[in-house]
């Protein structure tokens, strides 16, 4: 007889990604289940929902007559950006900027109190 359901840790192994992929999945609605225990606990993933998943979230390569991009050969790839962070460098001289702000604000008007 064969299985019908899976947990999150038979799912991750089977596939290979890591279970907390599969959690986040199953938390945010993505990826069909059921719960077995009341409270929204003992998730299990049906037999199929994982194909079905990569069905409707596979994003197709574009043809080469796509009209979005006609010169794709000689574009650059570069990720897209999912947020306001401009990464790590960025962001330490974003901070470092407004912690030096700070800082001065701080000084001058400590001088100017005595």
């Amino acid at each position: 007889m064969a299985k019908h359901l899976e947990t999150p840790k038979e799912l991750a192994e089977r596939v290979g990604i890591p279970v907390s992929n599969v959690r986040y999945l199953i938390r945010e609605d993505m990826l069909d289940h059921i719960y077995t225990a009341p409270g929204r606990r003992n998730p299990k993933i049906p037999s199929g929902a994982w194909e079905r998943y990569v069905d409707n979230f596979t994003v197709k390569a574009c043809q080469e007559d796509h009209p979005r991009r006609a010169s794709s050969a000689t574009a650059s790839v570069r990720p897209r950006a999912t947020g306001t962070s401009i990464g790590p460098k960025g962001d330490a001289a974003a901070s470092t900027r407004l912690a030096l702000g700070i800082a001065t604000r701080l000084n001058s008007t400590s001088q100017s109190g005595s």
